[in-house]
């Protein structure tokens, strides 16, 4: 890398009227000490910064639709086990067990970094009323392990 180069009064004058920075900014500089650094124009600088920005807004895009995916498994949820309450069939579809058991398996590995012990989780899912994943029976120590260890392989 070679020495950085002192911008003239000219080209910083030139930069921030570009730019439309209040003239007591060091943003010009900064630009200046990148532009050198990295051998890009203004204009690669400018590209590469928009590019980064646009997968950044990408990024939270896709965060905020797995969020709203959680959010709505949850909700489907809660209305079967509301149904389950009220004493009405709850059916499974086959998109709807695979959510669930995510949830499920998510919920223990909350629960394992908690301290709880898996005894402790069957009876909480019991306490919940919780359905198991063939919707009868009654959660147990088992069938806790076997979930939570069929998901972490």
């Amino acid at each position: 890398m070679g020495r950085i180069k002192k911008m003239t009064p000219e080209e910083r004058e030139h930069v921030m009227s570009i730019l439309q920075v209040p003239p007591d900014t060091t943003l010009p500089d900064r630009l200046i000490k990148v532009i050198q650094y990295t051998s890009l124009s203004f204009r690669g600088l400018l590209e590469k910064w928009l590019h980064q920005e646009e997968a950044s807004i990408e990024a939270a895009k896709l965060a905020k639709e797995e969020i709203l995916r959680q959010v709505e498994t949850r909700i489907d949820i809660l209305e079967k086990k509301v149904l389950r309450l009220e004493g009405k069939r709850v059916r499974w579809e086959d998109r709807d067990k695979v959510e669930f058991k995510r949830m499920l398996v998510s919920e223990i590995l909350s629960f394992r970094k908690a301290g709880k012990t898996y005894k402790q989780i069957a009876d909480l899912f019991n306490e919940e009323n919780t359905p198991t994943l063939s919707g009868r029976g009654k959660w147990s120590t088992a069938s806790i392990m076997r979930l939570f260890y069929a998901k972490k392989k």
